[in-house]
């Protein structure tokens, strides 16, 4: 009886391995795309839509995947505020909005707004983009033929300012 040499052994054992496990087809790409997901619990996304007005709709961005609800700490306190950005009076003429909320006393509460620019959110972001410690609110409006717009606010004295270009 002839004895099988450890180099035959492993190759035996390899294509074993190989075979069992098997080639399988790589995922079509239909099977990769899935929906945007709200990592909000359906309570804290109640929360958040009942500070906002009567009818108001939350506006995702249309460059990358946002929601039109972004979460990030402004004031340095260790606890994220949600900026969102909203159509108020959709059926009479949409005023686009950005908000800031803060959690206070378990309830989210406005801390800030401002009216928006343009047609359109192309972009929102709470990031540290001039690299100083702090996060910024980055806001980036499609302004219809006259292109895009981008806004930075800095966090200054308790509020948002806009920053000065």
């Amino acid at each position: 009886m002839r004895t099988i040499s450890k180099l035959a052994r492993a190759g035996l054992l390899v294509s074993a391995l190989l075979y069992l496990n098997g080639c399988r087809m790589p995922a079509t790409p239909d099977d990769l795309i899935n929906p945007p997901e709200i990592s909000l619990s359906i309570n804290k996304w109640d929360d958040i839509q009942n500070v906002l007005p009567v009818g108001a709709q939350i506006v995702p961005q249309t460059i990358g995947q946002g929601n039109g609800i972004t979460f990030g700490d402004l004031d340095g306190d260790g606890i994220d505020e949600a900026l969102i950005v909203y159509k108020e009076n959709p059926l009479h003429g949409q005023m686009l909005k950005a908000a800031v909320l803060k959690q206070k006393s378990a309830q989210w509460q406005i801390v800030w707004d401002a009216k928006g620019f343009g047609y359109g959110l192309d972009y929102s972001e709470i990031a540290d983009v001039n690299r100083d410690g702090m996060q910024e609110v980055v806001l980036g409006w499609s302004l219809g033929k006259a292109g895009t717009g981008m806004d930075v606010y800095v966090w200054r004295n308790g509020t948002l300012v806009l920053e000065s270009k």
